[in-house]
């Protein structure tokens, strides 16, 4: 696995990735647009020398906390670590700009991204209710501290 900075090169993956991955997904354009934009880190995973894009994760720094906005494997790359080497590239690329903390909103019914979540040392801050709009979901916040997942990390090796 690959992982290197997204380019708009890859936008029919990534809209393909994230139709078949969230309820309410971005619209191609406004993927495009996060692309190209200053002050986000775009990062994408790829399998092997053919160019197979696994997943995509898209964030910001905002003082000294990642928010992470997109994280999306194509499904037949889950549960494989996709998610796991795509976040930890995305930590370390803030951490070395003073990250401390990252927080993220994930649907309260998306269990496999909670354990996730929850097994890389994240925690449930708070729910927000209606988060997606509309009747189609309410969201949980989760928060880790960047200094208890490189401890954990660091000690698991």
């Amino acid at each position: 696995m690959i992982i290197k900075a997204l380019s708009p090169k890859y936008i029919n993956e990534i809209v393909k990735i994230e139709n078949e991955s969230f309820i309410s997904p971005w619209p191609k354009q406004v993927l495009a647009d996060y692309i190209k934009k200053s002050g986000f880190f775009c990062n994408i995973a790829i399998n092997g020398s053919d160019e197979d894009v696994a997943g995509y994760s898209i964030s910001t720094l905002v003082y000294d906390e990642i928010h992470v906005f997109k994280i999306a494997v194509a499904s037949c790359h889950r549960r494989k670590g996709v998610a796991i080497e795509l976040l930890s590239d995305t930590f370390n690329f803030y951490e070395k700009m003073g990250a401390l903390s990252v927080i993220l909103e994930v649907r309260t019914t998306n269990t496999p991204a909670i354990t996730l979540y929850e097994k890389l040392g994240f925690e449930i801050l708070r729910t927000r209710k209606n988060y997606y709009g509309g009747g189609r979901g309410d969201a949980y916040v989760m928060g880790l501290a960047l200094d208890s997942y490189y401890q954990k990390f660091l000690s698991a090796t």
